[in-house]
């Protein structure tokens, strides 16, 4: 602490800080170098166990007035000067809490200390907090060996500033108009407003970056950042989410399939609805043909420590079932048709031997004639042929098809541009435990 007075000292006569603030800063080192011996015990939690959810803050800001400060005892090169473990921590909610460390004026308490007197435009809680989906911060932090009546006094909204801060309160604005700290990404960048004037007259630190980069050879980045980023470079929430298939017959079903990463969990909307994991499938069925598609919306959460939300949508069209059967001939009766398939229930993405069996009776009348290798069996969703020319008007592929598939299928038996019938395949229902 000797050293950190003598190099706090050196600094501010460089910066000609005026006498009063000059004074002022020292004797705030002075007294916290006191205040921290009854601290130290009562801090020692702060790097403990964190609740579901919460995430500890890494890093350093820092002010042109006492330096760096620590939010985080574990990071290399802090918290040989306190001796203590400690750390800000956030929770799922946003709320901060914990202490950060400066070699120079002691603990900086991001706990709820209450609110400053005398400041207007104040209503609430004054407990430091990130708005998840803004990232701003806003709150008061305080300097705890500011506000400190004597060692045994506790810092509360009442605790007057102490003398031996020069009449500096402690208190430390985390958004102003004009400034402010945002997290972006689990980084924080934009400053917080320690108090002071430019000159001295009035004690206080200043403005407290958070994002601060050296001017050395090759300069540094040093930065305030959650357990959740690890380091100052931001990371966001992805998302992916698709449809297979895009276009379904009436009746039948489709897959949704999604994936993310750096989220907590998901939310559906639009044509599904209800919590989903943060990656996942899920078969969506019966959809009933009308005028405009489906639409299925995902919405994730930034995992704690990141915040924000990332959201993706995606829809399936389905098309109608013909409901008379079509002419395929200028005679008095239309063509018509069967098609049947066995087995009607197959295994999910496992190759399967699908027998088709088809009956068709071809149009009546002066002048009609249908021709089987006008005739084919196809997969309705893709459109692809399975059987591209029928050998005969009734018949059946005995040694069956292999098809594989990872969805609801139909079939049709469709004889020039007519549907004649459809067949249905479902997969085999797949259960997972609790």
């Amino acid at each position: 602490m000797k050293k950190n007075l003598t190099r706090l000292l050196s600094h501010l006569a460089q910066r000609s800080v005026s006498w009063r603030g000059f004074v002022a800063l020292a004797l705030l080192a002075v007294f916290a170098s006191i205040f921290f011996q009854s601290m130290q015990a009562t801090n020692s939690y702060a790097a403990g166990s964190s609740g579901s959810g919460t995430v500890e803050l890494h890093g350093w800001a820092w002010a042109d007035t006492i330096g760096w400060i620590s939010f985080n005892s574990a990071d290399p090169g802090a918290g040989a000067s306190s001796g203590a473990s400690y750390s800000v921590k956030e929770a799922a909610d946003g709320t901060l809490s914990g202490n950060a460390w400066s070699p120079n004026i002691g603990w900086i308490s991001f706990n709820d200390n209450g609110c400053p007197s005398g400041v207007s435009g104040i209503s609430g809680s004054c407990q430091p907090k990130v708005n998840l989906a803004t990232g701003q911060v806003t709150g008061w932090a305080r300097a705890l060996s500011a506000c400190q009546s004597s060692l045994s006094s506790g810092c509360t909204s009442g605790s007057a500033a102490s003398s031996a801060a020069g009449g500096w309160d402690g208190w430390i604005s985390l958004n102003g108009f004009g400034y402010g700290v945002k997290q972006n990404g689990g980084v924080w960048s934009g400053y917080a407003w320690g108090g002071g004037t430019q000159n001295g007259s009035t004690p206080g630190l200043g403005w407290i970056n958070t994002n601060y980069t050296t001017s050395g050879t090759p300069p540094t980045t040093r930065c305030v950042y959650t357990s959740a980023t690890g380091s100052c470079t931001p990371v966001s929430p992805s998302l992916t989410l698709s449809a297979t298939p895009s276009t379904v017959l009436s009746g039948t079903s489709a897959t949704l399939s999604w994936s993310s990463t750096h989220t907590s969990s998901c939310l559906a909307s639009g044509a599904w609805s209800g919590t989903k994991a943060t990656s996942g499938s899920q078969s969506v069925t019966q959809l009933v043909n009308k005028t405009t598609p489906f639409t299925y919306t995902l919405t994730c959460l930034g995992a704690p420590g990141i915040g924000k939300s990332v959201t993706k949508s995606v829809t399936v069209t389905v098309n109608p079932i013909s409901s008379s059967p079509p002419s395929t001939g200028s005679g008095s009766t239309p063509a018509v048709g069967t098609l049947h398939v066995f087995p009607t229930m197959v295994n999910r993405g496992v190759p399967t031997k699908i027998t088709f069996t088809w009956n068709i009776t071809p149009p009546t009348g002066t002048g009609t004639s249908l021709s089987p290798s006008s005739c084919e069996i196809k997969n309705r969703a893709t459109g692809s042929a399975v059987i591209s020319t029928l050998s005969s008007l009734s018949s059946s592929i005995g040694s069956g098809v292999s098809q594989t598939l990872t969805h609801q299928t139909a079939y049709e038996l469709v004889c020039g541009s007519s549907v004649l019938s459809t067949a249905v395949v479902n997969l085999v229902p797949q259960y997972s435990p609790f």
